[in-house]
């Protein structure tokens, strides 16, 4: 069975350790996202932006550098916001690993390939 997470360093963080997306997880991202909206109806684009981003901070990340805490930035100061993307981006790129098919690409033969007479 592969490993069940994955581990990310972002420059200027630390690392942080992930779990790989599985059902469970995307539900646990849902369940945060609507913890955080309250269970409204309807919800604005930039709030619901922000939830998504938090939740999936909130799920995907198993352990992360001593104080890592998303909800207990201060939404004002940018480095702390800029510093959350850089690990969101960082996440979803690692991440990236997991999503893309083996060989999709058919590889040429080697030169030293000989066909079998």
């Amino acid at each position: 069975m592969a490993d069940l997470t994955f581990m990310v360093p972002v420059d200027a963080v630390g690392v942080f350790e992930c779990r790989r997306r599985t059902m469970r997880v995307a539900v646990a991202i849902t369940a945060e996202y609507n913890r955080l909206t309250e269970g409204a109806e309807s919800i604005g684009g930039e709030f619901a932006g922000i939830c998504n981003f938090l939740a999936y901070l909130k799920a995907m990340v198993v352990r992360g550098p001593d104080g890592w805490d998303p909800y207990a930035i201060d939404p004002d100061d940018e480095a702390a916001v800029a510093a959350l993307q850089d690990v969101y981006a960082a996440i979803k790129t690692a991440e990236g690993r997991f999503r893309k098919p083996a060989g999709d690409q058919p590889q040429s033969a080697s030169a030293s390939v000989q066909p079998v007479p």
